[in-house]
């Protein structure tokens, strides 16, 4: 009985369930987002293009980001490859 009432709240998120010091954070940060999102929208005639722009722009340092990730695991690939010629050999 005790699992079916844990499966229950298994997608609630409280307060306490959160670490230590974030609180209710990530639902302002959400209100936050929703109401620059919207202000951007109304406050200008081509509010979709704003958001897209706004949009690419915050995505763009998470490109260098995946580019050096694509580095180490070529890197990583390279290694293990010649780690497995020696072994076999």
């Amino acid at each position: 009985m005790a699992d079916k009432k844990r499966m229950a709240h298994l997608s609630i998120v409280r307060d306490e369930d959160l670490p230590a010091g974030i609180g209710s954070k990530p639902a302002v940060w959400g209100v936050l987002m929703t109401a620059l999102a919207a202000a951007m929208m109304l406050g200008s005639g081509n509010g979709l293009s704003m958001l897209q722009t706004l949009s690419i722009v915050a995505a763009f340092p998470f490109a260098f980001i995946m580019v050096i990730s694509m580095a180490a695991l070529v890197k990583a690939l390279r290694k293990e490859t010649k780690s497995d010629a020696a072994l076999s050999t």
